[in-house]
This record gives structure tokens, C-alpha cells and sequence, in this order.
């Protein structure tokens, strides 16, 4: 269905950027994104098995009230690995 919506610049960004690496439409990636929200009971917490997570070697950012782009990772990579 076509339809004309007002998005954040922010989540545009995040989902053309999930598309790119996913290899889909940005439009099915936002209707995912929004389908999974309307299917969510509640919202759960990632780090409910930490004790899983860094047994594996795995250690989680902290919770930040944006969307983190592939921008974003790239530059954490960059800044860590130098």
C-alpha cells in the first residue's frame, strides 16, 4: 500500500542504513520495525541473561535515547581498534 508519511530524519537514516545491509526496501524494513512494536507485550530488557552475554565475550552499551546508525558503529569501531 502507498502512502505518504512524515518520518523522523533519524529513524529514516537507521532504517535506509538497515536496508542497505539487509538487502530490502526501506519501506519493508519500517513496516517490520512497526508491525514488531504493535506485536510487543511488553518491552523487555536486553540484558536480562547477562551472565549468557559475557560468558561469550559479549558486553553491551548502555541504553541511549537515539537510534544508533551504522554511522555510529563504524565510528565506535574506528575509535576502539586504532
Amino acid at each position: 500500500m502507498r502512502t505518504t508519511l512524515t518520518i523522523d530524519q533519524d529513524v529514516l537514516l537507521a532504517a535506509r542504513d538497515f536496508a542497505a545491509v539487509e538487502g530490502r526496501t526501506v519501506g519493508d524494513v519500517i513496516s517490520a520495525w512497526a508491525r514488531d512494536g504493535l506485536t510487543m507485550t511488553r518491552r523487555t530488557s536486553v540484558c536480562e541473561n547477562d551472565d549468557w552475554l559475557s560468558t561469550h565475550g559479549l558486553t553491551l552499551l548502555p541504553r541511549r535515547d537515539e537510534i544508533v546508525t551504522t554511522a555510529d558503529v563504524n565510528r565506535l569501531r574506528e575509535e576502539l581498534f586504532l
